[in-house]
């Protein structure tokens, strides 16, 4: 909206240019007092000796609809359909086959496993907080808190079982950060780890990738179908989370705010009635415990 304002003030300080040198102002008196420069002010003046008035408007911004496109709309279409279409097939090879051999080897007298559902999320110091309200057609303005920004990245894990665990972390989020904590997790469980991540370039990472290879005994990651964040169990968990944070008085120290995550992280761990509830989800439910059927 303020970037529209200011082109429309820019059309019209053109027109107070051109208003000007028709009657018969010398160029630098109206730079003067126009406040204008002078190559915006002789650009003004020039635009209007070519065309008129009418050479004034200031063009539309960007490209035009399809223009630039090298495929026709039928081609465009046909794309999107088959993306579609992979990445719905992916989810029911991931529900249909993936999961089910995932949960078979977990079940396997000879072996043993936890089903261990991990992501990432952030939480910040700087959240706006409730409604606003404007008249039809005004922008609504919130108020944002000054002060220094401070962030802290959080990764967890939640089983069909109860179990939640996590690690907060201040700075910024990377392999390292994520073979520290499943060196935590595999040490904490009892039973080899099966975790499922989502495909962040990290959990792909050479380093991870590595650190993995030399534990199969301990550890096993398995991926989600891309772009398919409704099967990402552990999501619950996150948006738990974040309502929790945004029913608290806001927290601006980082310190603050990494004990209130905290505390919550701990009312988790010590309530695995509301873990497993986090697998009641209709788009997750294919993970819950002694779940049998899909979308029953």
């Amino acid at each position: 909206m303020e970037k529209e304002n200011a082109r429309h003030r820019l059309r019209e300080r053109r027109k107070q240019v051109v208003r000007l040198h028709v009657q018969g102002i010398k160029i630098m008196q109206i730079v003067a007092l126009c406040g204008l420069t002078y190559p915006t002010v002789k650009r003004a003046i020039e635009l209007y000796e070519r065309g008129g008035w009418q050479t004034l408007r200031l063009a539309d911004r960007g490209r035009g609809k399809s223009q630039g496109c090298v495929l026709t709309k039928q081609q465009e279409d046909a794309i999107q359909g088959s993306i579609i279409d992979q990445r719905l097939e992916a989810v029911q090879v991931w529900l249909d086959v993936q999961y089910p051999a995932i949960e078979a080897k977990a079940k396997a007298k000879a072996q043993g496993a936890d089903i261990h559902c991990g992501d990432e999320t952030a939480l910040v110091n700087t959240d706006v907080r409730g409604r606003s309200y404007a008249p039809a057609g005004k922008t609504p303005v919130a108020f944002t808190p000054g002060g220094a920004r401070h962030k802290l990245s959080i990764i967890a894990s939640v089983t069909n079982q109860g179990k939640a665990r996590w690690m907060i972390i201040d700075e910024a989020f990377n392999s390292d950060q994520l073979i520290e904590f499943l060196e935590a997790l595999t040490k904490d469980a009892c039973k080899k780890v099966l975790l499922i991540l989502d495909n962040l370039r990290l959990h792909h990472s050479e380093p991870v990738k590595a650190w993995v290879a030399e534990r199969v005994d301990r550890i096993e990651l398995f991926n989600l179908p891309s772009y398919s964040p409704e099967l990402n169990l552990e999501g619950q968990l996150n948006a738990d989370l974040k309502q929790a944070m945004g029913r608290r008085v806001t927290v601006r120290p980082k310190a603050k705010l990494r004990d209130a995550a905290n505390d919550h992280m701990v009312t988790l761990e010590r309530s695995p009635e509301r873990v497993r509830s986090f697998f009641l989800d209709q788009k997750v439910k294919y993970a819950a415990l002694n779940f049998i059927g899909l979308y029953q």
